[in-house]
């Protein structure tokens, strides 16, 4: 499965996402970074709103969904203790912060990520499955998982993903915001530097791809 994001390619495309958005973000000023307008959908939600909620994705998951009991070491803490504050406190935090802040928030979300996947093997990832609503966001992007969410045999009615498929989930997630953020950009009349990701939600054939 190496030519889709899958358990033995996790890192490399972690960090490449990572590096990409370094390289996008750097140097934005703050007017840059709360651009937002109603044209678009996806130009309701500024460069700031979209690097808040890109650390967030795998961490949600994890806790809210997996009720992970994860060692409390690396970013572990960090995370844990951010994600139990109240909206207005992560919302403050995120706001307090400039482009290189933004950035290293992002980055500890990637580490994140990385530290609970380096903790699995392929095998494991594969044969660890949680039951999920078979209706709501995961029902509208479910095409572009080939594996990991299927019918629960145990409860009709229900979905149920794999940990594989819930890091290719977040993965995607991560670079349908990039692509947000390079078009917020082009709202702006700003280059982009990087090539948009192939891999990501944003490539359905229903996804909303208008550009300014």
């Amino acid at each position: 499965m190496a030519d889709i994001a899958s358990a033995e390619n996790f890192t490399q495309r972690f960090e490449s996402i990572y590096e990409e958005t370094e390289r996008e973000v750097t140097g934005l000023t703050l007017q840059q970074l709360d651009f937002a307008s109603e044209k678009w959908e996806w130009s309701k939600w500024s460069i700031r709103r979209q690097l808040g909620h890109m650390p967030m994705v795998g961490v949600a998951w994890m806790y809210r969904r997996w009720n992970a009991d994860l060692p409390m070491s690396g970013v572990a803490p960090f995370f844990k203790d951010y994600y139990g504050k109240a909206p207005e406190e992560q919302h403050k935090y995120v706001n307090a912060l400039d482009a290189n802040g933004l950035l290293a928030f992002f980055k500890r979300g990637i580490e994140f990520n990385l530290f609970v996947v380096k903790r699995e093997t392929p095998a494991t990832m594969r044969s660890q499955w949680l039951t999920i609503d078979s209706t709501g966001f995961i029902a509208q992007v479910k095409a572009a998982h080939p594996t990991g969410i299927e019918d629960d045999p145990n409860n009709p009615g229900k979905w149920r993903i794999n940990f594989e498929a819930t890091f290719r989930h977040v993965y995607y997630e991560l670079t349908t915001h990039f692509y947000n953020i390079q078009r917020l950009k082009r709202a702006q009349g700003l280059k982009t530097i990087t090539k948009t990701p192939s891999e990501g939600y944003h490539t359905l054939p229903a996804w909303d791809a208008s550009e300014p």
